[in-house]
């Protein structure tokens, strides 16, 4: 493994680190989001954007009664950056401060290699064998 991939290993571990020690909750798109993040050792609240039978009005509305930021983690592909903006909006016309950065920060880190939140788990246990492997 290059040293700059080790390098961009170790971020992705502070980056998803940090993401555990938030106490937001977190919109994801769909289930396989969610067992990707609970595989990684987030136990924040996650709720399902894509996969659930509310308006995103509703979620939204539902999110502002309990939280005063959100973590926007849907995937780096063209539906996730429409769904992301559409989130983004309705968060804010109910009160609640939006957080995109982890989508931003994992997409220009995982762009050429991932597009999703389901691969992250996949994704970052092949890079921990290719390291064990040196």
């Amino acid at each position: 493994m290059k040293w700059e991939d080790q390098s961009k290993l170790s971020e992705l571990r502070d980056v998803l680190d940090k993401l555990k020690k938030e106490g937001s909750v977190i919109l994801v798109e769909g289930s396989q989001d969610k067992k990707s993040l609970r595989n990684l050792g987030v136990t924040n609240e996650i709720v399902k954007l894509s996969e659930n039978s509310k308006a995103f009005f509703e979620i939204t509305e539902q999110i502002a009664e309990k939280y005063d930021n959100a973590i926007i983690l849907t995937d780096w592909d063209a539906h996730g950056e429409k769904l992301s903006s559409k989130i983004h909006k309705l968060l804010q016309k109910n009160g609640v401060t939006p957080n995109d950065w982890y989508r931003r920060k994992l997409k220009a880190m995982l762009l050429k290699e991932i597009s999703d939140v389901e691969s992250l788990y996949t994704y970052l246990g092949k890079q921990e064998k290719e390291k064990d492997r040196i």
